[in-house]
Formats: structure tokens, C-alpha cells, sequence
């Protein structure tokens, strides 16, 4: 009798160890399918994101990591636009980024555009950037139901206000980058 229940222990302790490393086999291979969907779950936006992000180098004052996208009527397209404090000065420095209508181009005429044909919107009060520290900052434009097809370009200026210098860094020098930090232009393309 003894030796019946010593087999059916050994058996019972086999199945349950034969049962764990079954379901670790179970859940092993689910974690491979669904990390593979992770990966085709990521849209093309998040990796132009991404590539924007590695375009800006880390020295430039005022980077665009992407230029130009085409956004839909009715839809919102974001830019982002990274400032980095390369003044050297020994406290923070307040940067204000402004955004204008530039231009618009389509294949037949071009001239200039209003917030009925696209509206934008951004961060319009100062930001605080440390010394060799950066901040990301959005632009958002959406093309109206009624906007022209073509590109519509805005100019970004970024300049940063002398009266946030910390006390007796001021030079002629820190007013003249001041005045004209950065600017370029970006472009909504509106299919």
C-alpha cells in the first residue's frame, strides 16, 4: 500500500510541475504575439515623432524637427519646435516663440491666408529655459473646412526677453542673440 501512494505523490508532483511549465509556455509565446503587435500598433506619426526628435542636435537654439506636414480639413497637425538655452548665463532665461501667417502657394495662384482658411494656436506666454537646458514647444494648425488645397507657411520667430537675465550678466552681445534667438518658417500642406 505503501508503495501505491508513494507512485501516486510522485505522479501528483510531476503533473503539477509538468502544469507550470506548460502555462510558463503558455504565457511565454503570448508575450511574444503581443509584443509583435506593439510594434504594428505604432503609427506612422509616432515614428516621424520619434525621427523629429533625433534631427535636432543637441547645440542648435531653435530646432524644428519636422518642417513641413500635410494635414486634412478639419483635422489638427502638431509641430514641435525645441528652444535650448546656449546663452551660458548662470540662471534661467525666458524665451517667447510668436507665429505668423506667412504665405500661401497652390499650384495656380499663391497670397495670403487668414484664420478662416487655417487657425493656430500655441503657447503664446514666456517659457523659462535653464542654462544648456531645452523645452519642447507645440504648434498646432487646423485646416478649416473651407481652406484652400495648397501650402500654407508660417513664420516662427523665437527671441528670449533681456529683462529675465540674472543681474549683471547683461552684454550687448546676450540683447543682440536676444532679439533674433531662432526663427524659420513651417508648412502646412492642405490637400
Amino acid at each position: 500500500m505503501k508503495k501505491g501512494i508513494e507512485l501516486s505523490v510522485n505522479f501528483l508532483v510531476v503533473l503539477i510541475i509538468a502544469l507550470v511549465l506548460f502555462g510558463m509556455g503558455v504565457k511565454l509565446v503570448y508575450d511574444i504575439f503581443t509584443g509583435s503587435q506593439d510594434l504594428s500598433q505604432i503609427t506612422l506619426d509616432e515614428i516621424n515623432k520619434k525621427i523629429a526628435e533625433l534631427q535636432c542636435r543637441f547645440d542648435d537654439r531653435v530646432c524644428f524637427g519636422v518642417d513641413t506636414i500635410e494635414v486634412e480639413r478639419g483635422d489638427v497637425g502638431i509641430f514641435m519646435v525645441k528652444v535650448t538655452n546656449v546663452l551660458g548665463l548662470s540662471g534661467p532665461v525666458d524665451f517667447k516663440m510668436e507665429v505668423t501667417p506667412n504665405t500661401w502657394i497652390s499650384r495656380e495662384e499663391s497670397g495670403e491666408f487668414t484664420d478662416e482658411d487655417i487657425a493656430v494656436k500655441y503657447q503664446e506666454q514666456p517659457e523659462s529655459i535653464n542654462s544648456n537646458e531645452d523645452s519642447r514647444l507645440g504648434i498646432a494648425v487646423e485646416p478649416t473646412k473651407n481652406a484652400r488645397p495648397g501650402t500654407y507657411s508660417f513664420k516662427v520667430s523665437v527671441t528670449c526677453d533681456i529683462n529675465s537675465i540674472p543681474d549683471g550678466e547683461f552684454t550687448d552681445d546676450i540683447e543682440e542673440a536676444c532679439d533674433s534667438y531662432g526663427s524659420g518658417l513651417v508648412r502646412v500642406k492642405v490637400p
